[in-house]
């Protein structure tokens, strides 16, 4: 239903795109720290036109995760 994201994103990997959003959806950005367990709040991210959002920069080195809800 393109409502939530799980991504995962190994050391060094190159920045992302993520394909096949609701249409000009809005979504909350909360990035994962598999190393602390902690998560980190990244605002919210606006689809574009061709359901497309760009993502942040990593928030520091080694693996990440997102989750990408899409707002109600």
């Amino acid at each position: 239903d393109r409502g939530l994201f799980m991504i995962y994103f190994e050391a060094d990997c190159p920045r992302a795109q993520v394909r096949g959003c609701a249409y000009r959806g809005s979504y909350e950005a909360t990035w994962f720290n598999p190393r602390t367990g902690e998560w980190m709040q990244a605002g919210t991210l606006i689809a574009s036109d061709t359901c497309e959002i760009a993502l942040p920069p990593f928030p520091g080195e080694g693996d990440w995760a997102l989750k990408l809800k899409l707002a109600v």
